[in-house]
């Protein structure tokens, strides 16, 4: 019976492919981002950013803020933040950011760093302190003379134990933050409603990104934390 249930999805899989192509790898790639295990997509985006932030990192002098993280900051317009360059990329983890920063020279050199990752890896299913534990990586690559801006992870409109894990990792990024030298922590409350969900005024429609408020929320955050 195991068997035949296999073969019997096999061929609805298969028909599924042949007739929506593109929804079907769209539905392969979000099933697998949810179960923390690489989609085929978000590799590819992964990578082909990172070849061409690669290219022009040499070019991004000493006055820059460097913007690094997930989509809440990828989809960030940089004329929101005068002498900003954006290094950050959409479904990222704070796991893999940490690995391909060591990859870039600007960070070693720019004025301040914006930070703001960890969404992808709660979404993903892992904990808290596995958020921490990879920022602290981050933040470690980042000379100590080098301002960082560390922004806590927005909340979602869905509520429940989102709102809660969100909570908590925010709470561990206080303390990440609080014990490097140079790093300011700056919350994401602002965004939340009375409940601690997503605020309706600065959600975007799937309930996790930002609207254009939302960004001018953000951007008046970032704007106040950041040096002129």
């Amino acid at each position: 019976m195991r068997l035949a249930a296999i073969l019997a999805g096999a061929v609805l899989a298969a028909g599924f492919l042949a007739a929506n192509p593109a929804r079907y790898f769209s539905l392969a790639d979000r099933v697998a981002w949810r179960m923390g295990t690489p989609a085929p997509g978000q590799t590819r985006l992964e990578d082909t950013l990172h070849t061409l932030y690669r290219r022009g990192d040499a070019l991004i002098g000493s006055d820059a803020t460097l913007l690094l993280g997930d989509s809440h900051l990828h989809g960030f317009p940089t004329s929101l933040l005068p002498g900003s360059v954006n290094f950050s990329i959409g479904g990222e983890t704070a796991a893999h950011l940490a690995e391909r920063v060591a990859d870039y020279t600007a960070p070693l050199r720019v004025r301040q760093v914006v930070l703001l990752t960890g969404r992808n890896d709660l979404a993903q299913g892992r904990a808290p302190e596995a958020v921490a534990a990879a920022v602290g990586r981050i933040l470690g690559y980042i000379p100590q003379r080098t301002v960082v801006v560390l922004l806590g992870i927005p909340t979602v409109r869905s509520g429940g134990n989102a709102v809660h894990s969100t909570r908590e990792a925010n709470r561990l990024l206080v303390d990440v933050c609080a014990a490097r030298p140079g790093c300011r922590f700056v919350s994401t409350e602002t965004l939340a409603d009375a409940s601690g969900a997503l605020d309706a005024r600065f959600a975007s429609a799937d309930g996790v990104h930002l609207n254009p408020a939302g960004y001018a929320e953000l951007a008046a955050l970032i704007a106040a934390a950041t040096q002129p």
